[in-house]
């Protein structure tokens, strides 16, 4: 018998703290192959929680998140999202 294991996305979330000249922001990273794609969001007091705030951006774009992990000090979301329809792949920057 097989195993299935299906393939996910990994998404790194990273709180980074305020400098003299920005303030605090989350930071997100998706390793692909020989590249990766990031996006910076300005801290969200509202919400007062980066991996929340980064769960509502990604959702946002269509991302369903399925689970998450803590790993030395960043958050690594995973989902099984990957396109909407049949060719256009989710991005997680900015358009």
């Amino acid at each position: 018998m097989e195993n299935q294991v299906e393939n996910m996305r990994a998404i790194r979330v990273k709180y980074l703290p305020p400098t003299n000249n920005k303030g605090s922001r989350i930071k997100l990273i998706e390793q692909m192959y020989q590249t990766a794609d990031t996006v910076t969001l300005s801290y969200n007091y509202a919400i007062g929680d980066g991996t929340e705030q980064a769960i509502q951006y990604l959702q946002s774009k269509g991302i369903n998140i399925l689970g998450k992990s803590n790993i030395k000090g960043e958050t690594i979301l995973f989902s099984d999202s990957w396109q909407k329809g049949s060719d256009d792949f989710i991005t997680i920057k900015n358009k």
